[in-house]
């Protein structure tokens, strides 16, 4: 995405310098008309003026010929720099004068000259000021401020990304204990949006309660830096959070910096624990285990039922040495357990205070404490147990019933790795009988790779180390895989000797594969998530350019006018209109890639255009590629712009042909009609708008090259390509006019096979009127007053200068305060308002909701660089008198004010308006 947002950056700041220089070049034909002054009376202050500038200047002619040079004493000769550039870097500025000699505008270079990098400013002379054919270069060291720039931008980027990216809230405050700025963090953390707190205090989210009944307000006022606060989450529930702040002055005001850390769990942990270590105190009691505590052999705590196990008070023990209620025969044994931190239970047997002895289970674990040896000890009086035995013999059997009947797969290997027990659910999950596994090594039915894996593992169980939800692979008879989840443990003998590993796994085979298709469902998410963002993007960047272009049009337009088709400026001023075209052109394909381009909808047969197209499509591809035309007959229509699915077509069919290069190959074109239902639009198109019904499918296949997973993905992103740079929108294009279509794409490849585009389009159940076209309107009466509220200067100077030359009054504004006060003072000689939609401060939504309250009657036309449709979204059931689409002409202009003025009754019918009025959700359009 970093790349596709500074490529349209790049796209913009391209433009505006276009911009500049064609107002430049305006009010250069306009000063040329007022030169009356010599060249020789300015010549001596001309060189005063180059003496003392701190930058080369130097007088060339157009082959690069240095003719004067004004250079400071501390720079260094210019005409030097210049002849010891680089070979590329000398081809380009010889390139850039001569250009700016022959087509007289100024030209500017930036290069790179021994580490230092500097700028070149071309600026062609007058024929009568010097000499023709000749030029200035103002040459400037930038190497300063290059650097400069660059690390303070890598600084602000850097600190703005720590401080997002912490995971401990950080928050501004200002002396009205305001929100000024806050990070992810602290949203997440007190469950509000950014926008949301920025409107609140500090002290609106805080609790104030005993003890912590100060809040941070007030702990900063104090001087306590690092302090604990109650605050109230955003759905009710409180938070405990550790905070620290510092005051800091910033622009003369205190402002209040500072982190918070969520410490709600860890207090809640705490208060458990204390619970907890109650609770067990009170069980332990209670329980008719013996549990003691012991550190380097010594007993430092125990429960009762551990001091009555041994006939001894609690006082008695505690501090004395555990093997002394051992009987002399276990003592070697238990000491050997305890040293090795052997956690298994065991046998031996114990001695109680009058000297008797009986059967104990004994069972120990460690409990590692800061480099002390401590160790917690169960131990249970077996004597009634060992009558038991018997009777748990006998209910052996159905103990291994179950494990038979079990679900999961049950399993014991020896020492060496082979099977020496597997239950009867190896026969569901692996397709083997169980007798075929007894006595083969484990590693035989996987791969090397998981074999490696898995015996490692094994290795360390031997060892005391188990393992829990540890996933493998095992192969099926049949060859395919299945996923395990496994816990394992070794076996020992009664000796405490490891003679093996048991286990149980669950087949989650199914489980992974629904993993899987979620997480491929939730990348094509993110990737409709990244189109919608560059989208709305590129639709606001051609907001802006439209707003721009109105004004070169409109200018150029008057300024023809003025001029007779035989003037030397005429055919300069059609090639600023011809270029603001393009700039035009531009910006549909930015509303395209957005999907809010204006299209000319009616109902569309698309089999009947593509077999109307078909011998021109086959013309424009080369010879070596076959075009095959398949359409489906009876089709329902949809409602769609024909010269954009054109464009659709065409685009498709030449990625097609050239990704079959030049070998002989094949291009299909196929309509169809297919029927969605939610699980098929949930399994491909979950990520796009769709609704269950019927489409349109126009299908184009090639047997081309085709493309890699890598390439597939990035298919649609602005200006990528695979061939060379410069390409444009591309595949992203056509993307925004599918969507505008409310339609779908979908693109299925295979490397060295080919490549197929579906595009789907709803099906048009009812027809829609159609549009006819008319003249254009050339006259206004004298006696209309038109008010203009627009915050660009140029448009507001260039809409007046049309109405003006047809013979209406034009009141402008540069804003909606202003505007409101015009049209309160003239409100009932003002026939229209030309409104802008979207302006700084009051905005056009609400300039026409008070134009309204004044005049409710009043004619109100919009003016935007959005589409109509975008505007009925955010006016909604607002009457407006009419909508005018930026960037717009002279004709259109007029045409739409003297439509609005014709339905107030100011402007007598002249002939009958061809274009049809229609009202949707309460705009009026002529």
């Amino acid at each position: 995405m970093e790349w596709a947002v500074g490529a349209l950056i790049f796209a913009t700041i391209t433009v505006l310098i276009a911009l500049v220089l064609v107002f430049r070049e305006l009010r250069a034909l306009k000063a040329g008309q007022k030169r009356d002054e010599s060249w020789e009376g300015r010549s001596e202050s001309l060189e005063t003026l180059l003496a003392v500038l701190p930058h080369a200047v130097l007088v060339v002619d157009r082959d690069g010929v240095c003719l004067e040079e004004f250079s400071p004493a501390d720079r260094g000769p210019a005409p030097e720099i210049l002849d010891r550039l680089s070979d590329d870097a000398h081809s380009a500025y010889l390139q850039a004068l001569r250009l700016a000699v022959d087509e007289g505008q100024t030209q500017q270079l930036r290069f790179l000259h021994e580490d230092r990098w500097y700028v070149a400013e071309i600026v062609p002379l007058p024929p009568h000021s010097y000499r023709p054919n000749t030029a200035t270069v103002i040459l400037r060291d930038v190497t300063a401020q290059k650097q400069s720039d660059s690390r303070a931008e890598q600084l602000g980027v850097r600190n703005e990304a720590i401080l997002r990216s912490a995971m401990d809230g950080f928050f501004v405050v200002g002396e009205d204990y305001r929100f000024l700025e806050v990070n992810d963090a602290f949203c997440r953390m007190t469950g509000y949006e950014a926008q949301e707190l920025l409107g609140l205090k500090i002290s609106d989210l805080e609790v104030n309660e005993p003890p912590r009944g100060l809040g941070a307000s007030t702990h900063a006022r104090t001087g306590l830096h690092h302090f604990s606060t109650t605050h109230q989450h955003k759905d009710g529930h409180r938070i405990q959070l550790e905070i620290s702040v510092i005051v800091l002055r910033d622009r003369g005001s205190k402002i209040l910096v500072g982190f918070a850390r969520d410490v709600t769990e860890r207090i809640r942990a705490e208060e458990a624990l204390r619970e907890s270590e109650e609770r067990f105190r009170r069980l332990s009691d209670l329980t008719f285990e013996g549990i003691a505590f012991h550190e380097n052999g010594r007993i430092t705590d125990a429960n009762q039922s551990f001091a009555r196990m041994f006939g001894y008070d609690l006082s008695e023990i505690v501090g004395g040495e555990g093997l002394d209620l051992i009987a002399p025969a276990s003592r070697a044994r238990v000491s050997r357990n305890f040293l090795a931190g052997y956690d298994k239970p065991y046998k031996a047997i114990g001695l109680r205070k009058d000297g008797s002895t009986f059967p104990i289970d004994i069972r120990g674990r460690l409990i590692p404490q800061e480099g002390r040896r401590l160790m917690v000890c169960a131990i249970r009086d077996v004597t009634v147990a060992r009558r038991a035995e018997q009777a748990l013999r006998k209910s052996e059997k159905k103990y291994r019933d179950l494990v038979e009947t079990s679900h999961d797969l049950i399993w014991a290997l020896d020492a060496e790795g082979r099977w020496t027990f597997v239950n009867q659910a190896v026969k569901r999950i692996c397709l083997y009988e169980p007798e075929e596994l007894i006595g083969r090594p484990f590693t035989d039915f996987m791969t090397p790779e998981q074999a490696a894996k898995d015996l490692e593992l094994f290795e360390r169980t031997k060892q005391g180390i188990p393992y829990f939800q540890y996933e493998t692979q095992w192969l099926r008879r049949d060859g395919t895989p299945v996923i395990l989840s496994a816990n394992a443990i070794a076996l020992r003998d009664e000796q405490g000797n490891v003679v093996g590993v048991t286990g149980i796994a669950t087949d989650i085979t199914e489980r992974k594969k629904a993993e899987h298709e979620r997480q491929r469902l939730e990348r094509r998410m993110q990737e409709a998530q990244k189109l919608e963002s560059l989208g709305v993007l590129a639709g606001g960047v051609a907001h802006d350019f439209n707003n721009f272009l109105v004004g070169i049009l409109c200018n150029t337009s008057l300024a023809m006018e003025a001029l007779s088709k035989d003037s030397p400026s005429h055919s300069h001023l059609q090639k600023i209109i011809t270029a603001s075209r393009r700039a035009s052109e531009l910006t549909r394909q930015m509303l395209a890639y957005s999907g809010r381009a204006t299209y000319d909808a009616h109902p569309l047969d698309v089999s009947a255009l593509v077999s109307e197209l078909a011998d021109f499509l086959r013309a424009t591809l080369p010879k070596n590629v076959k075009l095959e035309v398949t359409t489906q007959d009876d089709l329902p229509q949809i409602e769609a712009d024909s010269g954009q699915i054109q464009q659709v077509l065409m685009n498709l069919l030449i990625n097609g042909s050239e990704a079959i290069g030049d070998k002989p190959g094949c291009v299909i074109v196929a309509t169809s009609l297919r029927t969605l239902d939610d699980a098929e639009i949930t399994l491909d198109f979950a990520e796009q708008n769709l609704v269950p019904g019927r489409f349109v499918c126009l299908e184009v296949r090639d047997t081309g090259c085709g493309m890699t997973p890598e390439t597939q993905a990035r298919s649609f992103d602005p200006f990528f390509t695979t061939k060379f740079t410069g390409r444009g929108l591309g595949l992203a294009a056509i993307l925004g006019i599918v969507r505008a279509h409310r339609g779908s794409i979908k693109v299925q490849s295979t490397l060295d096979v080919g490549t197929s585009f579906s595009v789907l389009f709803p099906a048009l159940e009812r027809p829609s009127k159609d549009v006819a076209s008319g003249e254009v309107r050339r006259t206004l009466p004298a006696a209309s007053t038109v008010l203009v509220i627009d915050d660009e200067e140029d448009i507001r100077e260039a809409v007046e200068a049309v109405l003006t030359g047809r013979g209406v009054r034009v009141l402008t504004a540069a804003s909606g305060v202003e505007g409101l006060e015009i049209f309160a003072a003239h409100a009932d000689e003002i026939g229209a308002v030309l409104l802008d939609m979207t302006m700084p401060g009051m905005n056009g939504d609400d300039v026409l909701q008070q134009i309204l309250e004044i005049k409710p009657d009043a004619s109100v036309i919009l003016s935007s660089g959005y589409t109509e449709q975008e505007v009925i979204k955010r006016f909604g059931t607002k009457r407006l008198a009419g909508f005018v689409h930026k960037p717009y002409t002279p004709d259109v202009l007029v045409e739409q004010v003297g439509s609005v003025l014709e339905r107030r009754g100011r402007l007598p019918r002249e002939r009958s308006t061809p274009e049809a009025e229609r009202k949707d959700e309460g705009i009026e359009t002529s």
